[in-house]
């Protein structure tokens, strides 16, 4: 695979990696308004059922390549310690992964984060760490567990956050918006729950090229559209995510010059699971 296919996959599949939130004004929250937080215990530990689907179409130039793969993995989150306001430092381990049916050996990957109470990943990275036939795993490396707001709301209530992306290789940025609403409170399985969906769309037209270096020299040019909606389940109890459903759509393409012009085109639509063990 060339240098530009796996540069155009990073930009892909690794546009979801750092935010920052937009502060909101804090008002005097309804009687009836409910706290949406992550809480954390020191020694806990979380057990977790992954599952990743995409179907693929990619290639250069009328001949394209369609492929579709589909990923399992085990993942245990423990929380190592829990600092006074609420921010969580969490070790992720991502194990027994499968992919189209057939074990991956290898030592699960383990990836140290702090979350905050909001869902925002204040530092560390929370990568896939799945492997993909070729180039497109699309699990979106992420800045946050789930978009929460700042205060206190009821079933209805919708808030923003404006995201700035990197890529994970390239010093690709692209800043866009995300608009989460508290969708409904639902039971699953008796445990009371929060339902919350985010959205977001961006064009990739927007993205900032890297600077060609002698070494590699490229010249790269992005456009297409890309969307996520991501519905997470936030028990009202126990503070903690039950289950996290993401569903994205890419069409892209990207030219590349360096020992001539190159034109590729992505086109992947995308479905991960995250749920209680």
């Amino acid at each position: 695979m060339s240098k530009s296919r796996r540069a155009f996959a990073v930009v892909l599949m690794a546009l979801v990696v750092g935010s920052c939130s937009v502060p909101v004004p804090t008002r005097g929250a309804p009687a009836d308004a409910l706290l949406l937080s992550l809480q954390f215990k020191p020694g806990a530990t979380l057990h977790y059922g992954l599952s990743v689907t995409s179907d693929n179409v990619t290639g250069i130039g009328v001949q394209p390549q369609q492929f579709s793969d589909a990923v399992t993995a085990d993942e245990t989150d423990h929380v190592i310690s829990v600092t006074r306001n609420g921010n969580a430092i969490v070790d992720v381990v991502v194990s027994n992964t499968t992919v189209s049916e057939l074990p991956l050996t290898g030592r699960p990957q383990t990836m140290r984060v702090t979350v905050a109470p909001d869902g925002q990943i204040v530092t560390g990275s929370l990568n896939s760490g799945l492997p993909a036939r070729a180039t497109t795993v699309p699990v979106f490396a992420t800045r946050a567990l789930v978009e929460l707001p700042d205060e206190p709301v009821r079933p209805g209530a919708t808030w923003n956050r404006r995201v700035t992306a990197e890529t994970a290789g390239l010093p690709l940025v692209l800043v866009y918006d995300t608009h989460s609403r508290f969708d409904r409170v639902e039971f699953v399985g008796g445990t009371r729950t929060a339902v919350i969906v985010t959205m977001a769309s961006f064009d990739l037209g927007a993205v900032a090229p890297p600077t060609a270096t002698p070494s590699d020299e490229l010249a790269m040019k992005f456009t297409g559209t890309a969307d996520v909606t991501t519905t997470s389940w936030l028990d009202l109890t126990a503070h903690r995510l039950i289950r996290t459903e993401w569903k994205a759509n890419a069409d892209a393409s990207m030219t590349v010059e360096d020992s001539g012009p190159a034109h590729e085109t992505q086109r992947i639509t995308a479905e991960r699971s995250l749920a209680a063990a």
